[in-house]
């Protein structure tokens, strides 16, 4: 698995030797996945790494989740950059989506501390199965071919090193080379639109009709994308 993300940084360019990457880290499965991945390519990219953690002060775990990236950011010796919020307050304010709040205020504050670090890219760490959910949700409510590309692997300084592998794969790479992370509950409560896609239309769409409906819909993500252009 690891030499698959590998190859697909290295087929569309997502890391050059010698950046300096910021990585998006919440403290779940996915971007512990990532971290441990940009870690291990350190010494052969000559890469820096700054990790920026955002408290969203919606669930009550919030803080700890914080400690938990920090303490893992003082064992492997990597920067550590937190920011907190209260999300639900910013979503009222803008009128907007706790979804649509978060996401802005995350790029917000990557980008914040790319500029004040110098740094070149900032790393997150969506998986295919977050590309097939994006091609979905977007389906549904209407778009034309640039919006079923859904999720770009590069799109100005932001890469996605992860969208060449599913979330079971990555699971599976934590408990393999034992690395701890943090379950976020939100994801099991189908409060939000993007977790009734996962939580309910998904594994009907899996179980009755296609048992690779994610790798399917990424694949035909990535063909729009290669359209469009």
């Amino acid at each position: 698995m690891r030499n698959k993300v590998l190859n697909y940084i290295k087929k569309y360019k997502l890391i050059e030797k010698g950046e300096h990457i910021i990585v998006g880290v919440s403290g779940g499965a996915d971007s512990m996945c990532l971290l441990h991945i940009l870690k291990d390519m350190q010494e052969e990219y000559k890469l820096r790494l700054t990790v920026a953690h955002i408290n969203h002060g919606i669930r009550k775990e919030a803080k700890d989740d914080a400690e938990f990236v920090k303490s893992i950011c003082r064992q492997w010796e990597i920067s550590y950059k937190e920011h907190t919020c209260n999300i639900q307050q910013i979503a009222k304010k803008k009128r907007c989506s706790e979804e649509e709040a978060g996401r802005n205020e995350r790029y917000m504050f990557f980008e914040k501390v790319r500029k004040e670090s110098g740094g070149n890219k900032i790393s997150v760490a969506h998986t295919m199965n977050d590309q097939a959910e994006t091609m979905l949700m977007r389906l549904i409510r209407g778009t034309g071919i640039t919006g079923l590309g859904a999720i770009m692997s590069k799109r100005d300084c932001i890469v996605r090193p992860l969208l060449a592998i599913t979330r079971e794969e990555v699971e599976d790479y934590c408990k393999g080379n034992n690395i701890p992370f943090k379950e976020d509950v939100t994801n099991q409560m189908d409060i939000y639109t993007r977790n009734k896609l996962r939580l309910q239309i998904l594994p009907i769409l899996k179980s009755e009709f296609n048992p690779r409906i994610i790798e399917s819909l990424a694949l035909t993500s990535q063909q729009l994308q290669e359209t469009e252009e």
